[in-house]
């Protein structure tokens, strides 16, 4: 054979084993991404701002957040797969499965529930409705295993403000709440067809609102002693 025949044959040769070792080399990385699910090596912490990380949370990263980010929600051992921010927190819409069997998937800021949302415990109690700071806060429904239901508005994960709450046995309470409990105006109507309007204090009825509005003038009125001073 001649020399430039066999210096063409020898780089052409070298040529498709290099090709071969490439495919079999990105072969193997996919097929680890296939069957683990988790790219550990793009931590962010470790990788920051790389051009290659911020392309794949771009493109929606899906990532086990077990490994990425144990420090959220009491100790690891979730699963989330949603939108992340610069820092690798969950920001945006998201899914998460607790440990303990729990499921929240809604809105994310910075790591915690926040906007729109649904949280559902493995007992059959449902939250839906708006979240902030990992909490629900603002209008929100939850829904008890037991058949009781709360409409109405939250803060700081409790019932607090205006709400409706339907009881299972067909009782019906609307008005105020503090503190998960009846506490201010309202009117609650049994299943026997009893209406009560008045005025509640830590879940417990006081009187009703012709007692409360006069109650209410009188401490709005001026003592005579108060008047005579003024005199």
């Amino acid at each position: 054979m001649p020399p430039d025949e066999a210096s063409t044959s020898t780089l052409m040769w070298t040529m498709t084993m290099l090709f071969e070792v490439l495919v079999i080399s990105l072969g193997i990385i996919f097929a680890f991404f296939a069957i683990t699910g988790s790219m550990v090596w793009l931590e962010p912490r470790i990788l920051g701002t790389s051009r290659l990380y911020w392309w794949l949370v771009k493109t929606k990263l899906q990532y086990d957040g077990r490994t990425l980010h144990p420090m959220h929600h009491g100790g690891g051992g979730e699963t989330y797969k949603g939108e992340v921010n610069k820092q690798g927190q969950r920001h945006g819409k998201g899914k998460c499965v607790y440990p303990n069997g729990c499921v929240y998937e809604g809105g994310w800021k910075n790591g915690l529930s926040h906007g729109i949302g649904k949280c559902t415990e493995t007992n059959g109690n449902v939250y839906q409705g708006h979240h902030k700071n990992g909490q629900a806060s603002g209008k929100g429904t939850h829904t008890w295993a037991d058949g009781n239901c709360y409409q109405g508005q939250w803060a700081a994960g409790e019932m607090q403000g205006k709400g409706k709450y339907n009881y299972s046995n067909g009782t019906v309470y609307e008005g105020q709440f503090k503190a998960n409990k009846r506490h201010g105006r309202g009117s609650q109507v049994d299943t026997n067809g009893t209406s009560t309007q008045g005025e509640w204090e830590d879940d417990k009825y006081l009187h009703s609102l012709v007692v409360s509005d006069a109650l209410h003038a009188l401490r709005s009125t001026p003592s005579i002693d108060s008047k005579s001073k003024d005199a």
